[in-house]
């Protein structure tokens, strides 16, 4: 009994680890600033619990074509006086969208930027991270257990053809050697595969993420395949990186792009999408298979990991943006208006302790509502419409009947009175 109560006060009461998931936010106006006030709002409302982890930035980071030098003013205008405190006190770990390959500097740029609070961490075109207890992990004691490990890849250079933009500056760096593109897609390949290799499943990584800018599916635009050439992100990348998630038991992808916010599942994969930091597109997709939630609105996604419980609670926080408040003629940017609002939230247990159950789903998005009340209204509708109409067509008929019944009795009654008078004048 005391030995059992000794063994449990020596053990370490290891904290959550807590992430945002943010995607195309770069954009430097007021979508931008919306969406970074919702995120402090989160954060101080989790005042009371242990501080954020993170910021996973998944790609287009700076629009609309990179950066041109590690002293360009975006970092500036566009991130540091933007994302201030608390998120200025937080590491961001960044990877690469095809935005951010939109010029031959932009890539090495963001690279080789240290901040001066020394919270860009960008080591390569290609890392992985371990998180233990809320905190960065270097694999030593005491955090030698309950890790999560995160793999940042480089899915520009893994599908080049996907963004026109991207595309043209990795031709430029090969000297418009196509072979040398495909040779650099291989290379990113292989070196994601090494990276996956490395998480040694066994050795208490419990959870297992994976960061790229591109979704293998998606249900907005970008969800769109190339039937000509079959060079989209959408084509490629089920044949390229869906093998590496499933060989490797990948929990879950994360992605931006598209700018929306999805939850999708497929082949025991859950993939998290969060590419609404700034800028808004539209549902092209709404019946994709695998789609479990998807919205178009601006936002972020919070992830916790519970180490006590072995699972990941992760939640869709966003605006409810109305069609008339989009102001630009490519429908884009919308000006988000009201409070943010959380829209949706599931709950995943690692496939390292029991595999991809759900254990809860909520859905809160008003659209999404709307459609099952439509629904649901027209059920009910009919369900009583019907013997409503039967009970009026009765009430009528019977109406109608009587009406009828009195019409004739006034009109019997005027024909005798009529034989009455004719029979007077003929006795007179």
């Amino acid at each position: 009994m005391f030995h059992l109560i000794f063994q449990l006060c020596l053990t370490p009461i290891v904290s959550d680890s807590s992430f945002y998931l943010l995607g195309d936010w770069g954009l430097n106006g007021l979508e931008q600033t919306a969406v970074r006030n919702a995120m402090v709002h989160k954060a101080n409302s989790m005042a009371k619990s242990p501080s954020t982890t993170a910021v996973l930035s998944l790609g287009d980071n700076f629009y609309p074509t990179g950066v041109t030098s590690t002293s360009d003013p975006l970092w500036e205008s566009a991130w540091s006086s933007i994302y201030t405190f608390p998120f200025s006190d937080v590491n961001w770990y960044a990877i690469l969208g095809n935005h951010d390959y939109g010029n031959v500097n932009s890539p090495e740029a963001e690279l080789s930027f240290d901040a001066p609070q020394h919270n860009w961490i960008m080591p390569d075109y290609n890392y992985v991270e371990y998180f233990c207890g809320g905190q960065r992990s270097f694999r030593t004691s005491p955090c030698s257990s309950d890790l999560v490990a995160i793999v940042f890849i480089d899915a520009p250079r893994l599908a080049p053809y996907e963004s026109s933009s991207a595309i043209e500056t990795i031709l430029n760096m090969c000297d418009g050697d196509e072979v040398c593109v495909e040779g650099m897609a291989s290379d990113t390949y292989s070196k994601i595969e090494d990276l996956l290799e490395g998480v040694d499943r066994t050795e208490g990584v419990d959870w297992l993420f994976v960061s790229g800018h591109y979704g293998l599916f998606s249900i907005g635009k970008h969800g769109t395949h190339d039937s000509d050439n079959n060079n989209r992100a959408v084509d490629v990348l089920p044949q390229r990186l869906l093998p590496l998630l499933q060989k490797f038991n990948v929990d879950a992808y994360f992605f931006g792009h598209d700018h929306l916010m999805q939850h999708l599942q497929t082949d025991d994969i859950c993939f998290i999408g969060s590419g609404s930091g700034a800028k808004l597109d539209k549902i092209n997709f709404p019946d994709l298979k695998g789609k479990r939630f998807g919205a178009e609105a601006p936002g972020f996604v919070y992830l916790t990991v519970h180490p006590d419980t072995k699972l990941a609670t992760t939640e869709w926080w966003g605006f409810d943006v109305e069609d008339d408040s989009c102001v630009d003629d490519d429908n884009d940017k919308c000006v988000p208006v009201g409070n943010e609002k959380l829209l949706y939230s599931f709950t995943l247990r690692s496939k390292r302790n029991g595999g991809s159950e759900y254990t809860q789903v909520h859905d809160y998005y008003p659209k999404n509502k709307i459609g099952a009340f439509k629904i649901t209204f027209g059920v009910i509708a009919l369900v009583l419409l019907v013997p409503c109409c039967l009970c009026v067509r009765a009430v009528k008929n019977s109406y109608v009947a009587k009406w009828d019944k009195q019409y004739r009795k006034q009109q019997f009654q005027k024909l005798a009175e009529m034989n009455d008078a004719e029979f007077e004048i003929g006795n007179l």
